[in-house]
């Protein structure tokens, strides 16, 4: 695996997976196993990332390894029209990361839950601070929003300084 990496200054914009089956549409995923010692992954900015795929998850920023650093990145205008979630920013099994100084925005979903940050699976101690979150959107008739979401086994983990904002799900039968 990768020891150091630093993914910084990108602009990543305009992907689209018209695939209505397995197919998703990711920024930045990080994923270089659980021996890194420090992974950077700042100031990017990730637009218009649209996914029609049911079988996997549409990520601005998906972080699996440990010792990340996510900060002061903009993702905005995320679109799920497939049966799968989205996501501005997400951990899982991210031991000692910090999510820090992020702007996720407009973000929509017409199937499934649309969520601004989430942290999930086996992680513990996270920072998630000074973070914006806002226009999270769905009208699946099936499943909410989430400005930021903590799941599964997680344990010390810190959520302080966020503003979340515009949060809804418009369909009538939630």
């Amino acid at each position: 695996g990768t020891d150091n990496a630093n993914v910084t200054g990108n602009n990543i914009t305009n992907l689209t997976s018209s695939n209505t089956g397995t197919a998703g549409a990711t920024g930045i995923q990080a994923n270089v196993g659980t021996n890194s010692t420090s992974l950077n992954v700042s100031n990017n900015t990730i637009s218009s990332l649209t996914s029609a795929g049911g079988g996997l998850n549409t990520y601005g920023i998906g972080g699996f390894s440990p010792n990340m650093m996510i900060a002061n990145n903009t993702i905005t205008g995320l679109a799920m029209t497939g049966n799968a979630n989205s996501f501005g920013i997400m951990l899982s099994g991210a031991n000692n990361s910090t999510i820090l100084g992020n702007t996720v925005s407009t973000m929509s979903s017409t199937a499934n839950i649309p969520f601004g940050i989430n942290v999930q699976g086996a992680t513990t101690t996270v920072n998630i601070s000074g973070n914006i979150v806002s226009g999270i959107t769905s009208s699946s008739t099936t499943a909410g929003t989430a400005g930021i979401f903590l799941s599964g086994s997680i344990d010390n983990i810190t959520v302080q300084n966020n503003k979340v904002t515009g949060i809804s799900n418009t369909s009538p039968g939630l």
